[in-house]
């Protein structure tokens, strides 16, 4: 609980850092062996364009902390489907088992968020 405590008073200061600090961990495994690179450059280039705007217009245009953790589910999203491809996510090919889907609709989510 008191970790929890920290990580909030942490983030109300430094939204930025914070979000940074949490996507990280996701960017470096996501990066490390995707199913095919080139595709996965393309399909994380948004959040590397979203990233980059954030940091350079921070002092100019913080954004609340609402806003750091929608990116932030938007950018892992993009970022684990980039690493899988959209339509090879494994929990989402186990969700379309159970659902009796006839395929994977990871890339629904991540459009959603995209979205938002």
């Amino acid at each position: 609980m008191k970790v929890a405590l920290i990580l909030i008073s942490f983030f109300k200061k430094n939204p930025l850092n914070t979000f940074l600090l949490f996507l990280s961990p996701i960017f470096l495994w996501s990066i490390f062996l995707p199913n095919s690179f080139w595709l996965w450059c393309m399909e994380s280039l948004p959040v590397f364009i979203w990233v980059t705007i954030m940091i350079k217009t921070y002092k100019e245009f913080p954004l609340t902390p609402f806003s750091y953790i929608i990116i932030y589910i938007g950018s892992a999203l993009v970022l684990i489907g980039a690493h899988y491809g959209y339509q090879h996510v494994p929990i989402f090919d186990l969700l379309k088992e159970s659902f009796g889907w006839e395929r994977n609709n990871y890339d629904k989510l991540g459009h959603f968020f995209q979205g938002v």
